[in-house]
């Protein structure tokens, strides 16, 4: 009966070290893969110029970066910048239309990829530069949000990206939020 309790326990001893190992094993697994995925961020920087007089355009001007904080190249990142639907804005920037021929000058520009009647939803790829190595940024520069305010108004601009290795994307880690109220005065002022 001893042997019997012996043989048991030595047993149990090896399926715990077995169980162990593969314990450990599995852990290293998950840190390799972890340590293997994409990583990025992608957010805002913008500045205002908002007048508040009702004959003056209100301008954002903004930049939308993307930047690999990953170990690994990012292949072929797509953005887009959605606008609030009813939204007072307008959105300009150095990006070329479906089609369209790519002036030299463009280096550092965009081309759109949906349709440029849509003026609230601009989906953008960089013109030449389908690569995001590590530690690198790149950015849709010095686009302009721009709008009249007639009325009171609130909207927002959205950001997300895409890209081989995240097909189903990441927001942004910020976006532009702006709104206004005009005084009364301000409103007959514009009516008379």
């Amino acid at each position: 009966m001893q042997t019997d309790k012996n043989q048991l326990e030595t047993k149990l001893q090896e399926l715990r070290q077995s169980t162990s190992e593969h314990v450990q094993e599995l852990k290293k697994t998950l840190v390799n893969l972890r340590a293997q995925q994409t990583s990025y961020i992608s957010f805002f920087t913008y500045s205002l110029n908002i007048t508040h007089h009702l004959q003056s355009d209100n301008i954002c001007l903004a930049s939308y970066h993307i930047q690999n904080t990953g170990d690994y190249p990012i292949t072929n990142p797509e953005i887009t910048l959605k606008l609030t639907e009813d939204s007072p804005f307008f959105l300009y920037g150095k990006y070329v239309n479906p089609g369209s021929p790519v002036p030299p000058k463009l280096k550092d520009g965009w081309e759109r990829l949906n349709d440029p009647t849509n003026k609230k939803e601009f989906r953008l790829k960089p013109i030449g530069n389908t690569v995001i190595q590590p530690g690198e940024t790149i950015t849709f520069t010095n686009f302009q949000i721009t709008w009249h305010p007639a009325e009171d108004y609130s909207a927002s601009v959205t950001g997300w990206t895409v890209s081989d290795q995240t097909p189903g994307g990441q927001a942004a880690l910020n976006a532009i939020n702006i709104s206004g109220a005009l005084s009364i005065e301000s409103k007959e002022e514009y009516y008379e």
